[in-house]
């Protein structure tokens, strides 16, 4: 089932999910997204191209549907803000025809490309865009893994979501702290600071799949990093409960005026 469907089916709030399409009220009516939006970066793209001066871009992105959705808005923002775009070029799964677009891009006079949409696909597509066009300057979208980025296209432009503090992550780390026995977070200390979960079967799948030696930790000598969330979790938690809070409190409000107007009359 694809994303679509699901957030068609499901009353939901995604934290993850980029889409604008996904925006759509007649199509999705239940579903809310706190993550990035994309048209929004777009326009910064779009304002950066401007205030660099740069009159002449190319715009890379994979061969998908939400990618060609994505890359003519970015092209028309662009165009607005009065510089041009030489072409769209698409990564495929097909090596051939990925060798000739990054060979046109090569050729272009035109020393910016922008990344556009989600990651590339396949290995390789990162390998020949590091090599073949290494002296262009790419400007690389907050929807890419930054750190990867930066690694990979180094001396190039990234966006980046500003990570918040909360006031209340005290409170946050407490309550996760305190936590005895709960699955989800035992697999997530098992995958991301190789804890034993003390289920003997499942530590010996552990060890066996990923050939890493485990090791007997408790809550108290893991850093709280390990905890701290992710502020598009956490703006996607707290807008929902916030919501739901709203609404049972205008529901509960409803209903005792209700009761004083028939006690008055």
């Amino acid at each position: 089932m694809t994303l679509h469907r699901i957030a068609k089916a499901l009353r939901g709030i995604s934290y993850g999910a980029t889409d604008p399409v996904l925006n759509d009220r007649t199509l999705y009516p239940y579903y809310f997204s706190t993550g990035s939006n994309e048209r929004v970066q777009h326009i910064a793209i779009a304002e950066l191209v401007e205030h660099l001066g740069w009159t002449w871009v190319i715009i890379l992105a994979v061969d998908d549907d939400h990618a060609e959705r994505e890359s003519k808005n970015l092209s028309n923002e662009i165009t607005k803000h009065g510089a041009c775009v030489d072409f769209i070029g698409t990564l495929t799964e097909d090596k051939d025809r990925d060798i000739r677009t990054l060979e046109r891009i090569q050729k272009s006079t035109a020393e910016v490309v922008i990344l556009c949409g989600q990651t590339f696909r396949n290995k390789y597509s990162y390998h020949f865009v590091d090599t073949m066009i290494k002296d262009k300057t790419l400007v690389v979208p907050v929807t890419w893994d930054s750190q990867y980025s930066l690694l990979l296209f180094n001396g190039s432009l990234c966006f980046k979501e500003v990570i918040l503090n909360f006031d209340d992550i005290a409170a946050f780390n407490t309550y996760v702290l305190a936590i005895k026995e709960d699955m989800l977070l035992k697999d997530i200390l098992i995958t991301e600071r190789f804890c034993l979960t003390h289920d003997k079967e499942k530590d010996t799948l552990f060890d066996w799949f990923y050939n890493i030696s485990f090791i007997n930790c408790s809550h108290s000598q893991l850093p709280l990093q390990t905890y701290y969330p992710s502020h598009q979790v956490y703006r996607a938690v707290y807008g929902l409960a916030h919501a739901e809070h709203n609404l049972l409190s205008a529901y509960l409000n409803k209903e005792m005026n209700k009761n004083i107007h028939r006690k008055k009359v």
